[in-house]
Parts: structure tokens; sequence; C-alpha cells
């Protein structure tokens, strides 16, 4: 009996471990990964392995030991960077640091101090825009820098976050993951497509929406308004008119913007015939569309008049007449004494 009952314990722990293969498997890369204090490996491993098995206590302790080590790690980075005056990268490491661990008071702490060290040092260096289509944002997002550009063609169907880590793969990005961002089967073909326009289409396809957070990182999650609150980033930008030196004329512009772009934060600056507004890069572009268009000089037209006045009392008058047939009288006279 009790070999029967050794046998039947055997079994049971044989398909438990049967069952979730795949968590242990990721479960064990990212503690190698968090032996050679590659936290964000680690990061990821241990949270495809969470996902397998949410009520394994084990996988949570290190999945949470990796978080902490994950967020001081791009914390002291992010120290390091504002220190030699890198504020971009700086507050990309702290945003990465927030991410990875949201009960972090220094990673949030430090990004606002360098999000604000940022705005003085671009405040302290901005002139008004030139009268061109190059002037640029104040402060941009982080700018893509894959490895490869060369064109994309993929054509698969799997889980959409597969699809994501194809596509970084073969642009040598690394994609990231909200942990919210649910699992979704999607079919994509990409035929010679930029980097940009295969993002967009798997986008599309998983109802997802993607933001660069470093040159080779991006985060992908759910396309909801709360995400996008939570994700998408937002940048100032101060637009100078050249033209409109009337308020009311500013206060339709603004008014225009508001309804048109759905724009949010928006301030009217009289003093300075200034518009700023608070937006993501999308709506920023087409906001000085917008303004291009409208502010112009009026347009002028200048009409020469030449007022003539034409007398007839003298027309009427025969004694104007009449001397006016002596005068030729007398020339023709004059005329023929010279001949």
């Amino acid at each position: 009996m009790l070999q029967w009952g050794k046998i039947v314990m055997f079994a049971g722990i044989s398909l438990v471990m049967a069952g979730c293969p795949k968590g242990r498997t990721n479960f064990n890369q990212g503690r190698k990964a968090q032996d050679l204090q590659n936290y964000d490996a680690a990061f990821e491993y241990y949270q495809k392995a969470l996902k397998t098995d949410p009520g394994n206590a084990e996988y949570k302790i290190k999945f949470d030991q990796a978080r902490f080590g994950a967020g001081e790690l791009h914390t002291k980075n992010g120290l390091k960077l504002r220190e030699k005056g890198d504020l971009e990268n700086a507050a990309s490491e702290f945003r990465k640091a927030a991410f990875m661990d949201p009960s972090s008071v220094a990673a949030e702490q430090e990004l606002r101090k360098t999000i604000e060290d940022r705005k003085r040092a671009a405040n302290a260096a901005s002139e008004p825009p030139p009268d061109n289509d190059d002037a640029e944002l104040a402060s941009t997002p982080p700018q893509l820098k894959a490895l490869s550009r060369a064109p994309i063609n993929l054509k698969m169907s799997n889980d959409a976050k597969i699809v994501f880590d194809t596509i970084g793969k073969l642009a040598g990005l690394t994609v990231i993951y909200d942990p919210d961002f649910p699992a979704r089967r999607i079919s994509v073909e990409l035929n010679d497509v930029t980097l940009e326009q295969a993002l967009d289409i798997v986008c599309i396809e998983s109802k997802a929406f993607s933001t660069p957070i470093s040159e080779n990182i991006i985060l992908v999650t759910s396309d909801q308004p709360q995400k996008r609150r939570d994700f998408e980033e937002q940048f100032l930008r101060t637009f100078y008119l050249s033209n409109t030196v009337q308020a009311q004329d500013l206060t339709e512009i603004v008014t225009g913007l508001r309804q048109l772009l759905d724009l949010k934060r928006i301030q009217q600056l009289n003093a300075q015939n200034a518009i700023a507004i608070r937006a993501t890069p999308d709506q920023l572009a087409l906001a000085e569309k917008f303004i291009r268009d409208i502010d112009k000089a009026k347009p002028e037209v200048i009409i020469q008049v030449e007022v003539l006045e034409a007398r007839t009392d003298h027309m009427r008058d025969p004694r104007h007449f009449a001397g006016t047939i002596s005068q030729h009288r007398h020339q023709s006279e004059s005329d023929d004494q010279q001949q």
C-alpha cells in the first residue's frame, strides 16, 4: 500500500512539473540572468514565469527581487548621466526605473527633477522660432535608432508579443510590455515596410500602441485612454506669432486649436503674442501647421486715385469763346506775315 502511495505521489509531482515546463524554463533563465546582474532580462523572464503560475510564491519573490534590482540600477545610471549633463538619456533611465519598479519613490522624484532641469535648460536657450518649416520642438521624444533599417518582410500568425519580439529582433530593438498587456493571437503579412510602418500595423491588429523609451527600447501596452494617459509622453511648445497682434485674434486661434485638436492644456499669452501648448508630438505638429496657416500677413490693396475736374462754365461764356476765336485769328495772321 505504501509503495502505491509513493507511486501516486511521484506521478502527481511529475504531472505538476510537466504542466508548467515553460514557466520553469523562464524561471531558470531568470535566475541565470540575475546571477549575472542582468536585471532587465531577469525581470522579463520572471514576469513570463509568474504569468504561467501566478500563485507560485518562489516566482513572485524572485520577480520582486529583479524588479527592485532593475529599478535601483536604472536610477543609478540616470544619476550618472545627469551628472554628465545628458538630461535626455537620464530621464529615459528614470522612466525605465519607474516602470519596472512603480514603488520606487526615488525614481519618480529624480524623473521630475530631471524634467524640470531639461525645461529650464530649454527655456534658457530658446528664442522665438524662425519663420520656416525647420522649426523643431523645444523637447522631443526619444528617436528610435534601429540597428537595421532594411525593409521588413514578415508573414506569421502568432501571439502579438511574439510578433512584436520578431520585429524587434529584425530591427535590433528591445521590446518591453506593460504587465496588463493581454495575450492576443494575430495574423500579419508585411511586405517591404519600414520599422515604423510595421509597428503601426501590428499595433492596429493587436489593439495596442507603442512608445519609445530610449533609442533602442520600445514599450507596448493596450490602446486604452487610461494607458495612453499613463504612458504617452507630452511635451511643451510655445508658438510665437508674427502677424497676429490683437488679443481677440489670438483668442480665436486658441479656440480653434482647442476644438479642432481636442487640446486640454493650451494657454494664451497676450503680452508675448504667443500660445503655449502641452500635448503629444502629433498634436503639436498639427498645431504648428494650423498656426502657420493662420498667422499670415493681412493682405493690403493699394488704390491710386487721380481726380480730374472738368469746368463747363467757360464754354458757356460768350466772351471767353470770342477771345478764343480772336486768339486763333491773330495767330493765323502772324503765320501769313512770316510766309
